[in-house]
C-alpha cells in the first residue's frame, strides 16, 4: 500500500509544479487558475 501511495503522491506534486511553470511560460496573463493557486501577497 505504501508503494502505491508514494507513487501516486509524487507525480501529483510534479504535475502541479510542471503545470505552474508551463502555464506561466505559455500564458503570462493572470488567470483564474493562477489566482487560485498563487494568491497575491
Amino acid at each position: 500500500m505504501r508503494r502505491v501511495r508514494i507513487a501516486s503522491a509524487a507525480p501529483q506534486a510534479g504535475r502541479s509544479v510542471g503545470d505552474r511553470s508551463l502555464a506561466q511560460s505559455v500564458n503570462p496573463k493572470p488567470t483564474a487558475w493562477k489566482v487560485v493557486n498563487d494568491p497575491p501577497l
